[in-house]
């Protein structure tokens, strides 16, 4: 037997029977039969790129969540036809796995995309043998929407006659939720601006690494928390202020899945300054994506800025009379309150630290340092002649006192922040 015999379609073939020792009188009789296995499941309409039918096109529409594409169905590769193309048109970003299953013979899977010079680009590729496996995936393929993908089989040992049927389907994850509108900070549109006390949710990965929120503070400016939560992956999020058209950092914390909730904790945001906030997946490029929750929070708007001197102090106009101010010594924020009592007569003060520490200073009419005579503490203590006291939110002692008569010396208060986080406070005269 002559075995194996590889054979073009086409190919006109001659046999030949000789007897050896014909000439002597030798001879025999005999048959020849011809049996072998025709490649009839080979296919060359797909084994050029470049001029491939459109059934051997396919595309992933945008909006796909959960794509499921049978990319290369009940096919073959062996003698004849070596390599089997199929284009794949991707308009939704997203992460996708090629799996190649059915395999009875080495074969290849490769991805490739086409480059400025309209040549093929290598890219991802797995091979199975057929024996100890017979399917591959190649895992995790980052595409961006409008990208166009070349898929190829090859099968090891075609020259000598291998072949092998195999199929490819296509399956992974549409990041759908990907929002590229908020991507420039400096082209922002309205819908994009974050004001007060707000709530947002929204994404970052792949595709959408980052976006950004103008901050709209009060005009007076004031002290503003931002916090982040509901974080599956390594989100981090930053306050920015922008100086001559660049961003320059405030504050920034990170999250993770391990701690999905960071705060930036009290932030004085000045009046007059431009804020951006941003919040960004830092492990975008390599597929991983979060949901989040941004909350900014108004903790207190710096509401008598114009009250830092004795010439501008704030002057009460009621008896009683009720002021509440929010101080910070941060940069940008008002550190003072100064409070004129020439005008008015009043007879008994309190003081409440709603939050923070703030510092209050007594002055006669001439802004000169004076003692209050008796000051009655939160716990009922009493101390004699202080020209300053310190008060604290929440201490059992200092978070709050009360001069149950006010001395006539006393013309002029100063109320001062203590920390540069937010301290803020309740004073009544009466």
């Amino acid at each position: 037997t002559i075995s194996g015999v590889l054979v073009d379609a086409g190919t006109e073939l001659y046999a030949a029977v000789t007897a050896a020792g014909a000439k002597t009188g030798k001879n025999s009789a005999y048959q020849v039969d011809v049996a072998g296995t025709g490649f009839v499941k080979a296919n060359t309409a797909d084994d050029d790129w470049t001029v491939l039918p459109d059934e051997y096109k396919q595309t992933i529409a945008a909006g796909t969540a959960s794509p499921s594409v049978a990319l290369f169905a009940d096919e073959w590769v062996g003698y004849g036809d070596a390599i089997d193309y199929r284009k794949l048109t991707v308009n939704q970003t997203g992460s996708y796995d090629f799996t190649i299953s059915g395999v009875e013979n080495a074969v290849t899977l490769t991805l490739y995309t086409v480059n400025a010079k309209g040549a093929l680009t290598k890219g991802k590729s797995v091979s199975v043998n057929g024996t100890k496996s017979t399917s591959g995936t190649i895992s995790g393929v980052l595409v961006d929407a409008g990208t166009e993908l070349y898929a190829a089989v090859t099968v090891a040992g075609a020259k000598t006659g291998k072949n092998s049927a195999y199929q490819v389907d296509v399956t992974g994850t549409g990041f759908v939720k990907a929002n590229n509108a908020d991507d420039d900070w400096t082209a922002l549109t309205s819908e994009y601006t974050i004001s007060g006390t707000t709530s947002f949710n929204d994404w970052v990965g792949y595709g959408d690494t980052i976006d950004y929120r103008d901050i709209d503070i009060a005009s007076e400016g004031g002290i503003y928390s931002f916090n982040l939560s509901g974080v599956t992956d390594n989100v981090k999020l930053t306050v920015y202020s922008v100086n001559s058209g660049k961003l320059r950092a405030v504050k920034s914390v990170s999250a993770t899945a391990a701690k999905s909730s960071v705060s930036t904790g009290d932030l004085c945001l000045a009046a007059g300054t431009k804020y951006v906030l941003a919040v960004e997946s830092t492990n975008a490029k390599t597929g991983k994506n979060s949901d989040y929750t941004m909350e900014m929070e108004e903790k207190g708007i710096f509401t008598h800025i114009a009250n830092n001197s004795w010439s501008t102090a704030e002057v009460p106009s009621v008896n009683p009379f009720d002021f509440s101010g929010v101080l910070t010594k941060s940069v940008g924020g008002d550190a003072v309150d100064c409070i004129d009592l020439t005008a008015g007569s009043y007879s008994s003060l309190s003081l409440d630290a709603a939050s923070g520490k703030v510092k209050i200073s007594f002055f006669d009419a001439n802004q000169k340092a004076v003692k209050a005579s008796s000051v009655k503490f939160a716990d009922g203590s009493v101390k004699s002649n202080l020209s300053t006291v310190t008060l604290a939110a929440d201490n059992a002692v200092t978070d709050n006192l009360m001069l149950g008569s006010l001395d006539d010396a006393i013309k002029y208060l100063k109320i001062e922040a203590m920390t540069t986080g937010m301290d803020s406070y309740l004073l009544k005269l009466a």
